[in-house]
């Protein structure tokens, strides 16, 4: 997830510098960025949370004592691949942060 926003803001460094020209602050910035990355990280948790109910069935039935449906689990395990997400793409929005306008603007 990190690899992929830091991509991402490395890619758009131009629109983010012509924000900032214009009058955009970091923190508008930084929430841009990590509402753009919520995006790929909850559909990962919804396609994940799908197949782990879609192959719950089939583990529960080749292991002994595995319920097919364990609620604390699956939700825990949502919560910490969530939490991982949201601070891999903090971590990369915070380059951001650090966006110069004038020394970006000259290099372009």
């Amino acid at each position: 997830m990190y690899a992929t926003t830091a991509y991402d803001v490395s890619r758009r460094r131009r629109e983010l510098n012509i924000r900032v020209a214009v009058g955009a602050r970091a923190s508008q910035l930084f929430g841009l960025v990590l509402r753009q990355s919520a995006a790929p990280v909850a559909l990962g948790l919804v396609a994940g949370c799908m197949g782990a109910l879609a192959t719950g069935r089939m583990v529960a039935g080749l292991l002994f004592e595995v319920r097919a449906n364990d609620r604390p689990v699956i939700m825990g395990v949502i919560a910490l691949v969530g939490a991982v997400g949201a601070l891999a793409s903090a971590t990369a929005a915070r380059r951001v942060l650090r966006i110069n306008p004038a020394a970006a603007l000259r290099d372009e």
